[in-house]
């Protein structure tokens, strides 16, 4: 049975730190197993993801985001010369940001430089990971195919299957790049060299892997115990650093079209805040953090567009469950819709339109702020959000105070709404924009 919860009370019954709803059990998650490892977004046993958990906060510690930073910082600047060097001419804004949030992936990822903004084109990977986003969608609950068709020798090569594959073996090309290891079984590199895996990894590379591949080389690993488990993570890196944030930039950018007061508005607050940093004209992300109208801005995209659409499925216990005041049975699995929570007019004022003074000026228009849950909520919520915000308020600073945009040639905005799909993740249409330089 599947049961719909639209509801704010469902939140944390469903989702909370204390649930008691589980992930095991409904096949959705279990057709993820990569001989025995899973991703962070994947398992399913609530003290093994704490342990995975606690690794990908501290690859986010305060020393680890300046350094990422950095990064970000580069790749927001490919970006600013990109815009520059094609002045005048529509840029395709799906595309644009895809390639930038993919740029910055690399690096803050695996210390790894792509290019993908300079050359204006994505890469297989790309390709792979929206394919592999699509099938998942396409069979939506439905597992029994996929597993029947990874039991079949030789099934997978055709067919749906054939991109995932694809796709498991780039990841293990991009774990074993960083673990600079030739052979791909952990048995074989063992008994070649003991000592490989106890080896710190490089220092120099100050990335997220870097704090996997230290659990995975210590003595005692606490979550990366198989070479699986970092395969499993590696993907988690490549779709959820780069879908989510490219995804929300451009709906951002469309919104900023579409409403030039709003625009206005946000220009003035970031230049005034640019003209007084330490560095001349230069952002740091500690200075936008607290810039109201920006984050106000960004937090109405996710909520008027937040791209985990539908989210993902939990079983609830045997004892069942009570959702404002309603007895939900065990062993059902419920599903609470991020899309249609965050636009619910029960719980946001004017919720189809574009407002962010809900967030400011004006916060009657939240009427339960347990319904914004964009990055999902509890202990499954999403683990790279600091990442995200960083990527989007820099992209967004930079942007728009040294450039205006609108509407290219023959574009009228209707594509990002009537090509939006939901495949897993809610992808926009596309958005040719063009930008002109600022003056000074």
């Amino acid at each position: 049975m599947d049961l719909v919860i639209r509801s704010a009370d469902a939140v944390q019954v469903v989702h909370g730190s204390n649930s008691k709803c589980t992930k095991r059990g409904l096949g959705t998650f279990e057709i993820f197993d990569w001989d025995g490892g899973f991703s962070l977004e994947t398992i399913m046993d609530s003290d093994i993801h704490r342990e995975r958990r606690r690794i990908w906060d501290r690859a986010q510690n305060p020393q680890a985001m300046a350094h990422y930073e950095i990064c970000t910082r580069k790749a927001v600047r490919t970006w600013l010369a990109k815009v520059a060097s094609v002045e005048g001419e529509a840029i395709e804004m799906s595309k644009a940001m895809l390639l930038v949030a993919f740029d910055n992936m690399g690096q803050i990822g695996f210390s790894k430089e792509f290019g993908a903004t300079q050359k204006g084109e994505g890469t297989r990977w790309i390709h792979l990971m929206g394919a592999l986003l699509e099938q998942i969608a396409i069979l939506g609950g439905l597992t029994w195919p996929t597993l029947v068709a990874r039991s079949l020798e030789g099934l997978g090569k055709f067919g749906p299957l054939k991109d995932a594959l694809e796709f498991n073996d780039i990841s293990k090309d991009f774990a074993h790049e960083r673990l600079d290891v030739s052979t791909s079984s952990l048995s074989l590199r063992l008994a070649e060299n003991v000592t490989n895996r106890t080896q710190r990894d490089d220092p120099a590379l100050h990335d997220i892997m870097k704090y996997f591949i230290d659990d995975y080389k210590s003595e005692n690993p606490k979550s990366f115990v198989r070479d699986t488990d970092l395969y499993t993570d590696t993907q988690t890196i490549l779709i959820a650093a780069t879908d989510t944030s490219a995804a929300t930039l451009t709906w951002l950018f469309y919104y900023l079209t579409i409403h030039p007061e709003i625009k206005s508005q946000l220009v003035s607050e970031i230049s005034t805040a640019r003209s007084q940093t330490a560095e001349s004209g230069e952002f740091l992300d500690a200075d936008l953090a607290h810039l109201p109208y920006l984050n106000a801005v960004i937090n109405e995209t996710l909520r008027i567009k937040p791209v985990g659409g539908n989210n993902s499925p939990r079983l609830t216990p045997p004892e069942g469950i009570v959702v404002d005041g309603t007895w939900i049975p065990g062993q059902v699995q419920v599903v609470i819709p991020i899309w249609a929570l965050c636009r619910y007019e029960k719980y946001f004022e004017r919720p189809l339109d574009f407002v962010p003074e809900r967030w400011t000026t004006k916060p009657e228009m939240v009427k339960d702020k347990r319904a914004f849950i964009p990055f999902n909520h509890g202990r499954w919520s999403c683990a790279g959000k600091k990442l995200a915000m960083m990527l989007m308020r820099l992209v967004v600073a930079y942007t728009v105070t040294d450039f205006d945009f609108g509407f290219a040639e023959a574009e009228d905005g209707a594509a990002i709404v009537r090509d939006t799909k939901d495949v897993t993740l809610v992808k926009p249409g596309e958005l040719r924009l063009r930008f002109t330089r600022r003056s000074a």
